[in-house]
């Protein structure tokens, strides 16, 4: 059953479920859909996350009853369209040495190799389920059962850009150094935020990312590229 929730006085969140999943996932994005094709005058945000939507508005352009009303009637008017050909975008990881300071944790927890943490984790594109906790921080699953992993009991107070992290069923990428307690598991060469173009981030929630592995070298081949050429 949909909920409708309270956020302050200039948000609503449109709530469907209380798990993670694809297909929940896509409920929210049709939503998402057909709240944008309402055009409804005063709501100036909408954010999808796992299982909701947050919708910002104006509170003096449109009330909150007048807004629940219009909502009510998008979440009726949803179709949930035929699957689109899924937008893949591939992200280099160097999964070796500095790059990776936990993956030979998260092997040993499983009792695997690194090489196979490797494999599994680079085995499929990964849903973007929501962009959040800061610019460009991309959740993505569902990892394979077999890498899924606790935090850090103490969170590291810097995370570099690009860290390539993994904690239960997800996977995520760090845009901007920050602290993090996700088990570090590669990092990609590329800018994953760069607020001097014109798309500060290149990728959106519903699209998917697929990690393909590189060699230390051509980290830094592709670490210059980026530099150069953003």
């Amino acid at each position: 059953m949909t909920k409708y929730l309270t956020l302050g006085d200039r948000a609503i969140v449109v709530e469907f479920g209380q798990i993670i999943s694809q297909e929940l996932n896509e409920i929210v994005m049709a939503f998402r859909q057909s709240i944008l094709l309402a055009n409804i005058i005063g709501i100036t945000e909408v954010f999808p996350s796992y299982k909701a939507l947050t919708v910002i508005y104006d509170p003096i352009m449109i009330s909150y009853k007048s807004l629940i009303t219009k909502l009510k009637e998008a979440e009726q008017n949803m179709i949930k369209s035929a699957p689109k050909p899924p937008n893949i975008i591939e992200i280099p990881v160097c999964y070796n040495g500095k790059f990776a300071p936990d993956i030979d944790f998260v092997a040993d927890y499983h009792k695997i190799t690194a090489d196979e943490v490797i494999k599994l984790h680079t085995s499929k594109p990964y849903l973007i389920y929501m962009l959040g906790f800061m610019p460009g921080f991309a959740f993505l699953g569902e990892l394979d059962k077999t890498i899924h992993m606790p935090r850090h009991k103490s969170p590291r107070t810097k995370v570099p850009p690009g860290s390539i992290g993994i904690t239960g069923a997800q996977t995520c990428m760090y845009a901007i150094e920050s602290p993090g307690g996700l088990q570090l598991i590669g990092r990609t060469p590329l800018k994953l935020f760069d607020p001097s173009r014109e798309n500060p981030v290149a990728y959106k929630a519903g699209d998917f990312i697929k990690f393909v592995s590189i060699t230390s070298e051509q980290y830094y081949n592709l670490e210059e590229v980026e530099r150069y050429d953003c």
